[in-house]
Order: C-alpha cells, then structure tokens, then sequence
C-alpha cells in the first residue's frame, strides 16, 4: 500500500481517537476506501447496510477494513454521519490527503466503495454497485477475497 497516500494518523471512532499507524488497513486482507457524505441520500441508505456488512464479516477474523474518506463540508456534519461507521477515517482537517485520494482514485460521485490491492491498485472499481445489486453480499465478500490468494 502506498504509504505516502494513507496517513499513520487515522480516527478510528467518532470521538477523535486515532491511530499512531495504518497497519490495520495494511494487514488487513481486504482494503476498501468509502468515499461518502452526510449530504447524499444514497450514502445515508447505503452506510447502514455497509456497516452490517463489516460487522458479519469481521465477526470471526479482521478480514475487512475500510476507511472513510469524507466529502462533507462542516466538521459537524462529517462528526455526525462518521459515528455510524464502526471502520477508520480520514481526519476531517485532513483535505489533503482526501483530494489526493479522490484524485488518485478519479471518484467522479458518492457513494464510491474501492477495494484495493496490496499496493493501492483498484481491484474493484464499483464495490457500491456490486453490494447494492447482489442478493447475497457475503458472497461478493468473499469474491473479494479471492483476488487476494
């Protein structure tokens, strides 16, 4: 993973606990970055069921970790919407580092869902269409999975 692109600084909860490293993202078999906001109908239908969906995952092993890169515009707003989400976080003052990584990325809308490789290269381009569209997204998981092996 491309250390210069994630920080070793991220939150992880909403009361602005962070972590020293990222080696929780870069151990993890499954990396995802989560680009949303609170201002985005979609995101607020999709947050929910993403959230249940790491939590099934990871009941077991830390399979999955997913960081969240916000596009909100208020610190308040990002605050809010980011207590919903059990995984790790871009700072909010961080914008830095969330525009190289919406640029990197090319995200063109939200919600945005990439599932990357051990060195930050897009193996899933679409993982919000992917979840959204499957009857069984444990399934999608565990394709996900696979590109790992």
């Amino acid at each position: 993973m491309d250390s210069k692109l994630i920080p070793n600084k991220l939150l992880s909860d909403a009361k602005g606990t962070t972590t020293s490293d990222n080696s929780g993202f870069a151990d993890t078999k499954i990396k995802a970055l989560y680009f949303s906001a609170s201002w985005c109908p979609p995101c607020h239908k999709f947050t929910p069921f993403l959230a249940t969906l790491y939590n099934e995952v990871n009941k077991k092993n830390k399979e999955l970790e997913i960081i969240f890169v916000s596009f909100d515009k208020k610190k308040s707003e990002f605050e809010s919407y980011y207590k919903k989400m059990p995984w790790l976080a871009i700072p909010f003052e961080d914008k830095d580092t969330i525009k190289k990584l919406s640029s990197k990325y090319s995200v063109q809308g939200i919600p945005t869902l990439l599932i990357l490789d051990n060195n930050g290269e897009v193996l899933v381009e679409d993982g919000y269409l992917e979840l959204a569209q499957s009857t069984d997204p444990i399934d999608v998981v565990n394709t996900w999975k696979s590109y790992y092996d």
